[in-house]
């Protein structure tokens, strides 16, 4: 390949998908992130795997006083007639499915 054609295809952009080289790039990240974090950590691992099951308790909890506060905001506006009617209707569907 002369000089020329190499100057002629370093001009001319070729189009490449960059999925490939990001999602390494980034997974890549996360494993060297998940490492460090494990070998800087200032506590214990069973102390850090409490604290952690500590932490998703109080997600679940927020989560489910999320969910009673949207059902409740439901049936205010959309009565609680019609709500029942749909939950009858999604449990009816489910005992389809399985």
């Amino acid at each position: 390949m002369s000089l020329l054609e190499l100057l002629a295809r370093a001009r001319r952009p070729e189009r490449r998908s960059s999925f490939g080289p990001t999602v390494v790039g980034m997974g890549f990240g996360m494993t060297i992130g998940f490492f460090a974090g494990l070998l800087l950590a200032p506590r214990t691992g069973q102390a850090t795997r409490e604290q952690l099951g500590r932490d998703v308790k109080e997600a679940a909890a927020r989560i489910k006083g999320s969910m009673v506060d949207a059902a409740e905001i439901i049936k205010d506006k959309y009565g609680a007639e019609e709500t029942e009617q749909g939950e009858s209707e999604v449990k009816e569907k489910k005992q389809v499915k399985h």
